[in-house]
């Protein structure tokens, strides 16, 4: 049992489509290490994506708490945000993401859509390049 341990299982079973098994890794592994920023980022997601970004918000709060320079954990918090229709302190922690991380790909790319969410389309089109550009070359960086 260790904190990569049940990021790990979680995402294999989150994998197979087992999302109840993850969930409840990551529950497991806050409950033995309250204070791990990767897990609470992990169980805000889960929440975000099964459609209860409510039940997340406390949980990206805490893995920005527990990791305040994690780019990672800011964009969480901005996309659980989001889905609750904060637009505005959403885009704030993607910005935040994207100041912590210039190369966080995937903070530009969410300014990108709420970029396109506003009707700024000129702003949109230059964050979206920036994004497409990133993820690029993190990939080409992982091969």
């Amino acid at each position: 049992p260790s904190t990569q341990g049940y990021l790990d299982v979680a995402a294999a079973y989150r994998a197979a489509g087992v999302r109840d098994k993850a969930f409840d890794y990551l529950s497991e592994g806050v409950r033995r290490d309250p204070t791990d920023a990767a897990l609470h980022d992990a169980l805000a997601r889960a929440w975000r994506d099964w459609g209860f970004p409510d039940r997340g918000l406390t949980a990206a709060h805490r893995a920005v708490y527990y990791a305040p320079q994690s780019a990672e954990a800011r964009n969480t918090l901005g996309t659980v945000l989001w889905a609750l229709g904060n637009r505005a302190e959403a885009r704030q922690a993607f910005e935040q993401s994207a100041q912590l991380d210039p190369q966080a790909w995937y903070a530009w790319r969410n300014l990108c859509e709420a970029a396109m969410t506003d009707g700024r389309t000129k702003d949109a089109t230059t964050l979206c390049r920036r994004a497409n550009a990133l993820r690029k070359s993190a990939a080409g960086r992982a091969r």
